[in-house]
């Protein structure tokens, strides 16, 4: 979408702070449970961010696959092609597309250890440009492609049909709006590392008008995470664990809350005071059980590598990352770009 572009352009320019939030369709509508700094801000002040996110997905359930493996026909994608995967046997999904997240937080730091924030997101989805620089990348670096040429790239496309009876047949992106805002809770055991830190974090994603597709699952989620926070000099390391119980939604509906557990290993260098280069690797399991698909790909876990950088400015920091499945199932998430600003 054009507002959506515009405003990844502006982001970029500007260099802006991005949040550790799932952009892959399958999770994006569940609560958010951000990697904490390393240092803790000072009694009395208050922080904002804004956080964008870009991300493509695709991805298909192994009948899929099978489907355009045997084709004949590339980059082509018919009404036929949509009759044909309807009717696989069994359950089934197609997921193509990408979306944009910018992420709107106040924090509050209360005192040495306590601070509160509050989070709202604007969520847009569209067939996207970013299908060609993917391809490139994943040829130029040997990575599987996941059939991405069976279809007409740019497209926005979502077939399912699971196990729960949820069926979906969308071909043209879906509304864009406001995702459902969040409040949360930090402890932080000291104000930085010395050398070691515990920080705990607690949230809950509000459902204030209930279920809207694409935009809210309708659960009142909520998340906690355990952060260990260690700094030797130049090099700084994390470690997270999470657990959020989840309603899912988007992709799949669920047709009761679920736990969703996540783990985060992170490494930062210190290349000058004032800059920062750092890599992620994240590993989550989606909000999801056997009554929901026996798909087990969907069920056992998403996990992915960011690496990025980070500058400060004054009171403000800019960042700037990418992201890449690895080892995930068929693909998901595949590609996402992240960008951010805060300040303090």
């Amino acid at each position: 979408m054009r507002w959506l572009r515009t405003a990844f352009i502006l982001a970029a320019l500007a260099s802006v702070d991005a949040s550790a939030r799932d952009l892959s369709l399958f999770g994006v509508l569940r609560v958010d449970l951000p990697q904490p700094p390393l240092e803790t801000p000072a009694p009395g002040r208050w922080g904002y961010n804004v956080d964008l996110g870009y991300q493509n997905t695709w991805s298909m359930s192994p009948n899929v696959e099978d489907y355009f493996g045997n084709r004949a026909e590339q980059r082509q994608f018919t009404a036929t092609d949509v009759l044909f995967i309807r009717a696989l046997e069994g359950e089934k999904f197609l997921v193509d597309g990408e979306l944009g997240v910018i992420d709107f937080t106040v924090r509050r730091q209360i005192d040495a250890h306590w601070g509160l924030r509050g989070t709202v997101g604007v969520i847009g989805y569209n067939g996207g440009f970013m299908d060609a620089p993917i391809e490139s990348f994943h040829r130029t670096f040997g990575f599987r492609d996941y059939l991405r040429t069976s279809v007409p790239r740019n497209l926005f496309t979502v077939l399912t049909g699971f196990r729960n009876g949820d069926s979906q047949t969308l071909l043209a992106a879906p509304s864009s709006g406001l995702l459902d805002p969040e409040i949360g809770v930090r402890y932080s055991w000291f104000e930085r590392p010395a050398p070691w830190n515990l920080v705990l974090d607690a949230a809950l994603k509000i459902p204030v008008a209930g279920r809207r597709a694409y935009l809210s699952n309708g659960g009142w989620d909520v998340g906690a995470q355990a952060t260990l926070q260690g700094v030797w000099g130049k090099h700084s390391g994390t470690a997270s664990a999470s657990l959020a119980c989840s309603r899912g939604g988007g992709v799949i509906e669920t047709g009761g809350y679920r736990l969703a557990p996540g783990m985060v290993l992170g490494y930062e260098y210190a290349f000058v005071d004032a800059t920062r280069g750092f890599l992620q690797g994240s590993v989550y399991r989606y909000p999801l059980s056997g009554e929901d698909t026996a798909i087990g790909g969907l069920r056992q876990r998403k996990s992915q590598v960011e690496v990025g950088f980070r500058h400060r400015y004054g009171d403000s920091t800019f960042e700037f990352s990418i992201v890449e499945a690895f080892g995930a199932f068929n693909g998901q998430p595949d590609f996402g770009i992240r960008l951010g600003w805060s300040t303090r």
